[in-house]
Formats: C-alpha cells, sequence, structure tokens
C-alpha cells in the first residue's frame, strides 16, 4: 500500500517536473514567442502557448501508449539511442575542449550543496518499476530480472556521472551559473 503510495506520487511530481520540461528544451532547440501571459510564479511567467506544449507533449504520449507497446518501444528505443549519443558528445566535446580546472572545487557547499543533489535523486530513478512489468511480459525468469535491475541502476548512475562530468569539465562556474 505504501510503497503503490509512494509510486504514484513519484509518478505525479516527474509528469509535473515534465510537463514544464519539455516546453523549456523546446525553447533552448527552437525558441518560441510565447504569447498570452497567465500568471508568474517563482518569478517564471507561464504563457498559454507554454501550457499548450506541455499539454500536447502529454496528449502524443497518451496516444502512443494507447496504440500499444510496439510504436511506443520504437519511439522509446529511438529517443534512448538520441540520449546516449547526446550524452557521447557532451563527454567528447568536454574531453577535446574541457579545461580540468573547471572542476576545481570538487565539493562545494558542503551539507546544503549535497542535499540539493540528494533532493533530484527520486526524480532520476523513477521508472525502474516498469523492469519487472516488462520483465513479467517477456517471461523472464525470476534470476534475470535481479541482475536487469541491478545492470540498469548501475548504468543510470555511470551515465549521470558522465554527464556531471562533462558538463563540470565544459562549463566554467559563471556559465554554469547562466
Amino acid at each position: 500500500f505504501v510503497a503503490a503510495w509512494g509510486v504514484l506520487f513519484g509518478y505525479v511530481s516527474v509528469i509535473t517536473f515534465e510537463a514544464v520540461a519539455l516546453p523549456t528544451v523546446i525553447d533552448y532547440v527552437l525558441p518560441v514567442e510565447h504569447q498570452g501571459f497567465l500568471w508568474s510564479l517563482s518569478g517564471w511567467d507561464v504563457y498559454v502557448t507554454w501550457v499548450l506544449i506541455g499539454s500536447g507533449g502529454a496528449v502524443v504520449l497518451t496516444a502512443l501508449n494507447y496504440f500499444g507497446v510496439k510504436p511506443a518501444a520504437i519511439f522509446q528505443s529511438v529517443f534512448t539511442i538520441a540520449i546516449i549519443a547526446t550524452g557521447f558528445l557532451l563527454l567528447g566535446g568536454a574531453l577535446v575542449n574541457g579545461n580540468v580546472e573547471h572542476m576545481q572545487p570538487l565539493f562545494k557547499d558542503g551539507f546544503s550543496g549535497m542535499m540539493s543533489v540528494l533532493v533530484m535523486i527520486p526524480f532520476l530513478f523513477v521508472g525502474f518499476d516498469v523492469i519487472p512489468q516488462v520483465a513479467a511480459e517477456i517471461n523472464a525468469p525470476k534470476k534475470i530480472i535481479g541482475k536487469i535491475l541491478i545492470i540498469s541502476i548501475v548504468s543510470a548512475v555511470v551515465f549521470y556521472l558522465l554527464i556531471v562530468f562533462g558538463v563540470t569539465m565544459g562549463l566554467s562556474e559563471s556559465e554554469l551559473a547562466t
């Protein structure tokens, strides 16, 4: 009961984050002149176009899941490959053009800095509960499910650490603040 409610709240928090993240990412790739000011929240202006982009993304993903596993699997595979390729591009760019001096100091802000990272950790791992569901669908032996789960978590940790390393090498402290 408690685990099910925990998963539900985890997904609700991720959905609200992603509804805001999608328009933000699109703004970085293809800047949009937002129209229809609605309100301001913590210094961020919310526009109708912003809401439409976030809601449209939710509708597209819902439709994709509605039409079946095969289209969703293709979509997910394409985007997973794109994310991994982007991560490698970031890491390669940081190794070629980055500066090790940007990594100093290795630790900053002590306990509050550590807590600011720990607050994000649950968002990074929401979705791993899908592994047992998918394993049940493909009739994977129970011994393999545990291995898949451990490999997935270790892979995610390594990927996130490499991203942090790449960003830290590639950007100075002032660039990170911007």
